[in-house]
């Protein structure tokens, strides 16, 4: 079975594929975190906390993105669910 394969679980409701990278802020900076994004396969894309004594290189441009995201997602949660346009 390939990454992308999908499979249901019951019927007509379908598996969504796993993730290629996962962008998360500098609160999310773990080794814990990182070791279990690596073993399933995932890119993690967060910056280094100040503390780190040898900062992990992020891709800055996929981090970059991170903020479009929340702006979409704090604009639907602004609008009120029998007004929302979507």
């Amino acid at each position: 079975m390939t990454r992308w394969a999908f499979e249901t679980v019951w019927e007509g409701v379908p598996v969504l594929p796993a993730p290629v990278a996962v962008v998360m802020d500098k609160a999310y900076d773990s080794n814990a975190i990182r070791r279990f994004l690596a073993v399933r396969e995932i890119e993690a894309v967060i910056p280094s906390k100040a503390n780190r004594t040898e900062p992990i290189p992020h891709d800055a441009r996929k981090y970059g993105s991170r903020e479009k995201v929340e702006t979409v997602l704090q604009q639907a949660q602004a609008v009120p669910p029998h007004r929302h346009p979507l």
